[in-house]
């Protein structure tokens, strides 16, 4: 394995603005960081500011066109979004008065996963880099399946960084566009790093409130808050092969988008708008619930965190704590980091670690043969 030398040596602190732009296609996630990772990987940080940016109405659209897109489409759209990442980096740097970065983090904005085969994140970061000086790393699924894994999910590794605790195990659990749990268990006690796709998450919401009702998403679940579950079609939505398949395992929008709306409209249209987003729900829901139910760990003293555009969907959340009675359901704790802004910070975090040449080990996770060298810049 050919590998260019470290930029930096791993204990020394690094200001790294990680970028994430989600499956969810809402927006982009900014955290400016200030940290370090020992050799024996000990995480050491301080939040120096960051943002949730919307999309723009016609860049947003342009992304959801890009799914079923030409190749020039596709084209056009990587240079945009590069342009309009440097943008928004650049303005949240004036309004908080920020030190601009030494490095960027920037996961791009992620049109195709095929589990374990390849992937698509676009974002031309020549823009970035030329503006701010700096390196760019980038890409950070590619090794991952170059390792002979799915890909995806990248975040078990640094929510064990963030998380993992002497006496209690925890589950923490990312609803944006697809949802993802990952399981941290006791340090020095029994039990791997787990961490997998669930399914269905805030997409198929979001695509059919703009279906439906031409706005973009039900905001906090008010209208699913008023509706009921249809409990025929939700049984007849878990039956999908995904959610009984063993991990590892990652899914996406091409599972979980605007095809699957399409496939299931006859039954979802029958519905008043709030039933059937509250039968959606349900079905994220219990997709969660019922493989954390399949991990073979014990979960007795463990505590579930929810973070992601999911975590304000109050029927999502209700639905969560009914189906997973004696296990606590909570929003992750903001006290050292926004919830909000968890992955952007994982992306430095990854970041960091190609920058030092540290190694990430997701094979517990993504079913990967090697641990490996995160990221491309």
């Amino acid at each position: 394995m050919i590998l260019s030398p470290p930029l930096i040596k791993a204990g020394d602190r690094l200001r790294i603005a990680g970028l994430m732009g989600g499956t969810s296609m809402d927006g982009l996630d900014i955290c400016m960081t200030d940290l370090s990772i020992t050799r024996d990987y000990v995480l050491d940080f301080r939040i120096e500011g960051g943002a949730v940016i919307p999309f723009p109405a016609g860049l947003r659209q342009r992304i959801r066109a890009a799914l079923e897109g030409s190749a020039a489409e596709i084209c056009s759209l990587s240079y945009d979004l590069g342009r309009w990442y440097t943008e928004a980096l650049a303005d949240v740097c004036r309004r908080e008065d920020l030190v601009p970065p030494e490095l960027i983090a920037a996961h791009g904005q992620t049109l195709h996963h095929i589990p374990g085969h390849s992937t698509l994140q676009i974002l031309e970061t020549a823009f970035l880099s030329r503006h701010f000086g700096v390196p760019v790393v980038h890409d950070f699924r590619a090794a991952d399946i170059a390792a002979g894994g799915q890909g995806a999910p990248l975040m078990p590794w640094v929510d064990q960084l963030l998380y993992a605790e002497e006496s209690v195990g925890r589950l923490l659990l990312n609803i944006g566009g697809v949802a993802n749990v990952t399981y941290v268990p006791p340090l020095g006690g029994e039990g791997v790093l787990l961490g997998f796709d669930t399914g269905p998450g805030m997409a198929l919401l979001d695509e059919y409130m703009l279906k439906r009702d031409g706005r973009p998403f039900d905001m906090d679940g008010e209208v699913a808050q008023t509706g009921q579950t249809d409990i025929e079609v939700l049984a007849y939505f878990l039956e999908h092969p995904y959610l009984h398949q063993p991990f590892p395992k990652s899914t996406g929008r091409d599972l979980f988008g605007t095809a699957w709306i399409g496939e299931h409209s006859e039954a979802l249209d029958r519905m008043r708008l709030p039933d059937a987003l509250a039968t959606l729900a349900a079905f994220t829901a219990e997709a969660v619930a019922m493989q954390i139910r399949s991990l073979r760990t014990d979960l007795s003293s463990a505590e579930l965190y929810v973070s992601g555009g999911g975590a304000r969907n109050r029927r999502i959340m209700g639905e969560l704590v009914q189906r997973l009675p004696g296990l606590k359901v909570s929003l992750l704790p903001g006290k050292t980091l926004d919830p909000d802004l968890k992955e952007a910070f994982g992306m430095a975090v990854f970041g960091y670690a190609h920058a030092a040449g540290l190694t990430v080990d997701l094979r517990s996770v993504t079913g990967a043969s090697e641990i490996y060298i995160p990221g491309k810049k």
